[in-house]
């Protein structure tokens, strides 16, 4: 998940001699997705995100389209700000490297883990809410992923950079393009 690096480095010691050792730092591309709870029924003037597992279903689709990496998902509702951080998140094995998932059977898994986080103490047992708002941070393996391609990706399924890179490597290959 390297996005630039410093190429090796060695220590001094404080005498400033070299010590024989090396190291690197890494600059790593992250961004959290906050996806909105749903509230009140279709078609009341409380609802709020009437599609959440539909929604939900297609911005994964397109993560897995971007071969990108869910580092963590954690539960981000008020009641859920009131515990500590590692007990909203939820509990799937992480990290879940994208390419090869199946959308619809990653958000039932995600909507299911939410289900037992942060219930109000006064909830009835079993059940829960499988619609909360949730973060979901991703990374980028490749290290090309900027913050307008990941909101074009998102809002509209299409990959302008993907189509662009893909262009100049079947011109550089001398592929005709469609259209030519």
């Amino acid at each position: 998940m390297t996005l630039a690096s410093s190429g090796p480095l060695r220590p001094l010691r404080e005498d400033s001699s070299v010590v024989d050792a090396t190291f690197e730092i890494n600059t790593v591309v992250v961004f959290d997705i906050v996806y909105h709870h749903k509230a009140g029924g279709r078609g009341s003037d409380r609802s709020v995100n009437a599609d959440y597992h539909e929604g939900l279903e297609l911005l994964l689709s397109r993560l897995i389209s971007l071969r990108l990496t869910i580092l963590g998902i954690a539960v981000d509702s008020s009641v859920a700000r009131a515990i500590p951080v590692d007990e909203r998140e939820l509990r799937l094995d992480f990290p879940i490297y994208l390419p090869g998932q199946d959308a619809h059977l990653l958000r039932r898994d995600i909507t299911r883990a939410q289900k037992s986080i942060a219930r109000r103490k006064d909830a009835k047992p079993g059940g829960g809410n499988d619609q909360k708002r949730i973060v979901i941070t991703i990374a980028d393996s490749q290290g090309r992923l900027t913050a307008e391609r990941l909101r074009t990706v998102l809002l509209t399924g299409r990959d302008q950079a993907a189509t662009e890179h893909a262009v100049s490597r079947a011109q550089g290959l001398g592929a005709p393009i469609v259209g030519d």
